[in-house]
This record gives structure tokens, C-alpha cells and sequence, in this order.
């Protein structure tokens, strides 16, 4: 039994593999997250050090502050774009992917170039409401359900179970 994926790799796949892969951090690690609570943590810490008189501190402590928000809004938002206008560049960016899920393990075939992973190199497998993520040491494969081609998504899920963890999430 082998299942059919075929996809358009462009920016909107990208940002959206970019997108699912963030959502399966920690909650604490998430962007959408650490960036807010900085913000809150430093304004807390701020005014609480103006009510003491302490504004030399609460001055160092905003300085921090900004200086942690600017890191991380780099390593998300910087790195992305660079890793998107990295892509842009190969020959196989808006080309047609086909990936095939089969017993034996992840094909998948661009226009040209030509991968395989088998099951023992997937770590684990993630559910979601529109697709199903396979994480494979750094690697991070998205695919969608939209994609999917004369299969469904609980075939999806029946040969992923069988061959490595699959996790769920909303």
C-alpha cells in the first residue's frame, strides 16, 4: 500500500511548514508566545522598579528586555526570510513534489532531485486537523491533506501508526 502526495513547493508550502513546525514547540518555546511575555516581563519589572526608585536598574532591565525580543524576532522572523530567499534561488522551488508514504519508508520526487528516508530514520509522526508531520532528526516534512491523491487521511494514518509514533494535536 503506498499513499500519494503532490504538492507545489512555493512559498505558501514553506511558510506554512514553517508555520506547523513552530506550532509543534513547546508552548513556552513558541515565537508567538516568548516575544508577548518578554514584553509583559519587562514592563512588570519596569514600573515595579520605578515605584522603589530604581530607574538606573529599570533602564538596564528595558535595555535587556529589547535586546531579548530583537534576538528572538531575528532567529524567527530573519532566519525564515533567509531560509525562503535561500530556496527561492534552486532550481526547485514552484516545481511539482510528489511524495509517496509506502511500507518501506518517505520517496519523494522533484524535478530534479530524488530523496528517500526510510521508517527507522523517522522519529515521530504528528496529527493534525489538516495534514500530518513527520519529524526526522532536524528535518521537519509537512505534508498536507489537500495534497493527498487518491488516498484518504485515515489510510494516511493507518500506515503512519504502524510504522512509527503518531502523536495529535489540534
Amino acid at each position: 500500500m503506498s499513499i500519494e502526495y503532490r504538492f507545489t513547493y512555493d512559498e505558501s508550502h514553506f511558510r506554512e511548514s514553517l508555520a506547523r513546525s513552530f506550532a509543534q514547540l513547546p508552548l513556552l518555546l513558541r515565537p508567538s508566545v516568548q516575544v508577548p511575555a518578554i514584553l509583559v516581563a519587562v514592563a512588570i519589572g519596569w514600573y515595579g522598579l520605578r515605584i522603589v526608585g530604581l530607574t538606573s536598574i529599570g533602564m538596564a532591565l528595558v535595555g535587556f528586555g529589547a535586546v531579548a525580543i530583537a534576538g528572538r524576532l531575528m532567529m524567527t522572523f530573519v532566519v525564515g526570510s533567509a531560509m525562503l530567499r535561500h530556496l527561492k534561488k534552486s532550481p526547485e522551488f514552484g516545481g511539482e513534489v510528489t511524495t509517496t508514504l509506502s511500507e518501506t519508508g518517505l520517496d519523494s520526487t522533484a524535478p530534479m532531485s530524488q530523496g528517500f528516508v526510510e521508517w527507522s530514520a523517522i522519529q515521530s509522526a504528528i496529527r493534525l486537523f489538516d495534514g500530518i508531520m513527520l519529524k526526522c532528526g532536524a528535518l521537519r516534512v509537512w505534508l498536507t491533506d489537500s495534497a493527498l491523491k487518491g488516498s484518504t487521511s485515515d489510510e494516511e494514518i493507518n500506515i503512519v501508526s504502524s510504522k512509527t509514533e503518531l502523536g495529535q494535536k489540534r
